[in-house]
């Protein structure tokens, strides 16, 4: 361990003890902290792993370790400077949650109107064939329907369960083992993790308080759902897997590979998966893009951020922005190709290693200080007064959050999944209350009828 790796954890350690100190255990119940919790699991986690394990990322052997030494120290700074940030922004004690804004949050986020709408989403993805994540776009299929189970599948699934398990709440766990079936069939560990998470601390922000079993519960059965997935690839390969065609085949090979999890049998796919310190590394392209920078090259400025914008924009808008060069459709593509970063490397660019590209260190600090306002604010603003809105405003936030692996595109394509979802879900809410007197499911949800108007 170098003294700027130990340097650089140390400063991680101080930005998450500074959010503990200022909001003491409701710093759970933020979507900010969850974007520093992950910014410590893939800038400072990562190197405790791989110190314990031994295992090193193949594509470090051309990056002078003084670059990663100089990454660890910016990346620690970041942390201070986002933490400090939020802190200031997000202070503010967030008002008690009432049974009205409760009812109206779920009476616009149904659980038989998402469960309706989620499900064609979920069929889309269960063809096989492709791919879908949180972390990045939809590949080999029909743009319009790969767009739609990218921006909706995770949000959808997710939304569903918290509204289902907020009205039942004594079916949390077999809830919660449909929600983890659904995600396997999106067939990233990513998003199981994402959605378990989301679940949890989507039912905390409205005053629903999960006890501590369900919560082991819940993270028994997304550990094991995503070690079975490892474990799938590992035996049968990736490509089988994400070429399977039918929810049946996908589930098929899960079950499989939890049975090979259980027997202990060995991979027979050696390359299908990595080790875990490797495949959470976001230091090394980060370390490239230092020793880019170091060499001379210039920072790459806002360019990719505005074809980011620009892919957010719908195709009927902008019929021709598929057809654009790679490189103004993949932010991570267009990082490496500007700091001659190799394409065959499997990188984890990170939100704020994507950050570091456009402005150098300077601009990384900025950056982070713009996060967390981000984040600040949007907490302020559920914290306030609880809506439908700040709602799935909070839930997206956290769920961009949670794919900080991927760069900052996700939150261009999340803001424009939430306000999607918000006005056909907001519209359909008003529709109901329309057409027929609302009827309360749970005694406690919706005490006042006027609460049950959408927000």
């Amino acid at each position: 361990m170098t003294t700027s790796l130990l340097l650089g954890l140390i400063l991680q350690a101080v930005a998450v003890a500074l959010l503990f100190v200022v909001f003491r255990r409701s710093m759970f119940r933020r979507t900010g902290t969850y974007l520093l919790l992950a910014m410590v699991v893939f800038h400072g986690v990562t190197e405790l792993l791989q110190l314990a394990s031994g295992a090193r990322s193949q594509y470090r052997s051309s990056i002078p370790q003084h670059s990663l030494d100089a990454w660890y120290l910016d990346i620690g700074a970041a942390c201070v400077v986002y933490a400090a940030a939020y802190a200031l922004v997000a202070r503010r004690s967030p008002a008690p949650v009432t049974a009205g804004q409760v009812a109206r949050v779920l009476t616009v986020f149904d659980w038989r109107v998402l469960a309706v709408l989620t499900a064609p989403l979920v069929a889309i993805v269960a063809r096989g064939g492709y791919h879908v994540s949180v972390a990045g776009p939809v590949t080999n299929f029909d743009p319009t329907q790969s767009g739609l189970a990218g921006q909706f599948t995770t949000l959808g699934i997710t939304l569903t369960s918290i509204s289902f398990i907020a009205r039942h709440p004594r079916a949390f766990v077999p809830a919660f083992l449909v929600e983890m079936a659904a995600e396997v069939l999106v067939g990233q560990r990513l998003d199981v993790l994402t959605a378990a998470l989301a679940t949890v601390v989507g039912l905390a922000v409205i005053g629903r308080r999960v006890r501590l079993r369900a919560v082991v519960a819940a993270a028994l059965i997304a550990g094991f759902v995503g070690l079975s997935l490892n474990a799938a690839r590992a035996q049968f390969g990736r490509d089988e897997y994400n070429n399977a065609t039918s929810a049946t085949a996908r589930l098929s090979l899960i079950a499989r590979g939890s049975a090979a999890l259980v027997t202990g049998a060995s991979a027979k796919y050696d390359n299908a998966t990595q080790p875990t310190a490797i495949r959470i590394d976001g230091n090394t392209f980060a370390a490239g893009e230092t020793a880019a920078l170091a060499g001379g090259t210039r920072p790459a400025g806002l360019g990719t951020v505005v074809n980011d914008a620009k892919l957010a924009v719908p195709s009927f808008l902008a019929p021709g922005k598929l057809s654009t060069s790679l490189a103004d459709r993949s932010e991570k593509f267009a990082l490496q190709d500007h700091f001659s970063l190799s394409y065959s490397a499997d990188f984890i660019p990170t939100q704020m290693g994507a950050a570091l590209g456009y402005f150098g260190p300077i601009g990384l600090l900025f950056f982070a200080g713009l996060f967390a306002v981000g984040f600040g604010l949007v907490d302020r603003a559920a914290g306030r007064r609880l809506t439908a809105w700040t709602y799935l405003l909070t839930i997206g936030s956290l769920i961009a959050a949670l794919s900080y692996e991927g760069t900052n595109e996700t939150y261009f394509v999340t803001a424009r999944g939430v306000v999607a979802a918000y006005v056909l879900l907001a519209g359909l809410a008003w529709l109901r209350t329309r057409r027929s007197a609302p009827r309360d499911e749970h005694p406690d949800l919706a005490p006042e009828r006027a609460a049950l108007t959408p927000a």
